[in-house]
């Protein structure tokens, strides 16, 4: 097959809930030899190849990124030619994707008469927390709190359901400001 490199390939990039993984999927590319990869974080914008397919009929791949960071993705397909030098396809669109943050460590939970006093440890790039409570350890989870700023790493929260267990997530926003949450922590029993 000739390869066509003004053809542009059609790639879509999600990352399952909780998951800093990155699937890419596209279209085969007639001729190609393979595919190349690219991400840009922050405000550089500066591309870096992150992965390399050599397999022509392959059409996804899953990228490990780093937690709780913006990515705008873009690939493209490549030929070889019979000097061995890379001959380059047109660059997909760019896809947008935010990763979720890390599970939050560290959970305790006291109970002071009515009150709960919970803590946890920092998840780097957090924007806020969700604090989840039970009365079974097993049973259903409330949302009781919302935190709206990464730095906060304590709160108190008025027991009046007599929970007895809490769980906790962290969460960044996306480019369309859409909450994007990580995984919970195992539930803590308050003592």
């Amino acid at each position: 097959a000739i390869f066509d490199k003004d053809k542009k390939p059609s790639m879509s990039v999600s990352a399952k809930k909780g998951s800093r993984v990155a699937t890419f999927k596209w279209n085969i590319i007639d001729g190609a030899d393979g595919y190349i990869f690219y991400s840009a974080s922050g405000k550089s914008g500066n591309y870096k190849r992150i992965r390399t397919i050599f397999k022509p009929e392959r059409i996804s791949c899953n990228v490990t990124m780093a937690y709780a960071s913006s990515y705008s993705l873009r690939m493209r397909a490549f030929r070889i030619s019979e000097d061995g030098s890379r001959i380059f396809g047109q660059y997909s669109k760019v896809k947008k994707l935010t990763t979720a943050p890390a599970k939050v460590k560290g959970v305790k939970a006291r109970i002071s008469g009515t009150r709960v006093n919970l803590s946890w440890k920092k998840v780097k790039n957090a924007k806020g927390y969700q604090i989840y409570a039970s009365k079974k350890k097993s049973g259903s989870y409330s949302l009781v709190k919302t935190l709206k700023k990464g730095s906060v790493l304590k709160t108190t929260i008025k027991n009046k359901k007599n929970y007895k267990y809490f769980k906790t997530r962290a969460y960044v926003n996306n480019a369309s400001k859409k909450r994007v949450y990580g995984n919970f922590c195992t539930s803590v029993k308050a003592s």
